[in-house]
């Protein structure tokens, strides 16, 4: 039964981390359709963004694995 429940708690996880993924490629492609920049300036834009959400992203599979681990 354990592992079932680890299972199932693993699968949404990941369905987290999909969402997340598709909802910040959408926002990107979004950004970059109606941004009024140049292409340096939305280069740069999307280069902190990127590093924003890869940290975002690796805090948040810190604390994931962190409750993963504590249950």
């Amino acid at each position: 039964m354990g592992g079932e429940a680890n299972s199932s708690r693993s699968s949404a996880v990941g369905g987290f981390f999909l969402g997340m993924l598709v909802g910040a490629v959408v926002g990107g492609v979004t950004a970059l359709l109606f941004a009024p920049k140049s292409g340096a300036e939305t280069r740069e834009m999307l280069k902190k963004r990127l590093v924003k959400m890869k940290e975002e992203a690796q805090a948040e599979a810190a604390r994931t694995q962190e409750a993963v681990e504590g249950t």
